[in-house]
């Protein structure tokens, strides 16, 4: 049996340029690292060598779960896997390729070519593209991070944000159906805070505004979001249509602190 990888060119992305940093007074904060021994990269890719494992529905670093879902289907004989959620990657693929087109093959990397620190893993985030942006609480984010210790409380500190790099090259040079972003173009990512339940907060990033696209690590202050359960993440792009966003369903995270008391 054929195997290969299926994403829709629907997929999109949204991430940050207004941003701010935040204090380190708080005894407390820790950044937590997506490293973990039981998270293994493909040679290949340098990416989660488990990112289409269909049975595997989150991924565990000191107490949060971030959410990931994997998708096998059969057409013709040939098995397609898709996924979304969040992805660990060591991938420093930056290149361009909008005239090549294989674009699948090289989903996994940071504009930025690294981590917030070189060597060390980032988390590459694909949003559910057919999801519509809404400011009621979606019952089962396509991006969550939860904390699952003690009284499963924390208060976000930071995170820093960028566009991967076919997130970063879609709004660029666009990528079916998606067209090169123009002057009134834009791209956010919306960070919302859950306690118990409820949706207490949102802070939002733009990964693009106009022609200037997030093309760094971008600091984004989220304190305002208070004590929480829970994190997710909804996108929207102004290149939208009737299957949700046309650009790239992709951003990058890393250094996410948080106040654990």
């Amino acid at each position: 049996m054929k195997i290969k990888s299926l994403f829709s060119a629907t997929l999109l992305v949204a991430a940050a340029m207004g941003f701010t940093s935040c204090s380190d007074d708080d005894d407390n904060v820790i950044t937590i690292p997506f490293q973990n021994e039981s998270i293994k990269m493909d040679g290949a890719t340098s990416a989660w060598d488990g990112v289409y494992n269909v049975s595997i529905t989150e991924i565990n670093y000191s107490g949060f779960t971030f959410s990931h879902s994997a998708l096998a289907s059969e057409w013709g004989g040939v098995t397609y896997y898709s996924w979304q959620g969040f992805c660990p990657s060591l991938s420093s693929d930056v290149q361009d390729r909008t005239e090549i087109g294989d674009w699948v093959d090289h989903q996994w990397g940071a504009i930025t070519g690294k981590g917030v620190v070189a060597g060390r893993p980032y988390m590459l985030a694909m949003w559910d593209a057919w999801g519509e942006m809404s400011l009621q609480q979606p019952e089962n984010p396509a991006l969550e991070i939860a904390y699952t210790l003690g009284n499963k409380t924390f208060r976000p500190q930071s995170i820093a944000i960028t566009n991967s790099t076919w997130g970063y090259y879609g709004m660029k040079n666009g990528s079916y159906p998606a067209q090169p972003f123009g002057d009134n173009s834009f791209c956010y990512v919306y960070i919302n805070g859950v306690k118990d339940g409820k949706k207490v907060g949102s802070v939002r990033v733009e990964l693009a505004k106009g022609k200037e696209i997030l093309d760094t690590w971008a600091t984004v202050d989220l304190t305002s979001l208070g004590e929480v359960n829970s994190i997710y993440f909804q996108m929207e792009s102004s290149d939208s249509g009737d299957y949700g966003m046309n650009n790239p369903a992709y951003f990058c995270l890393d250094d996410f602190r948080v106040a654990i008391d």
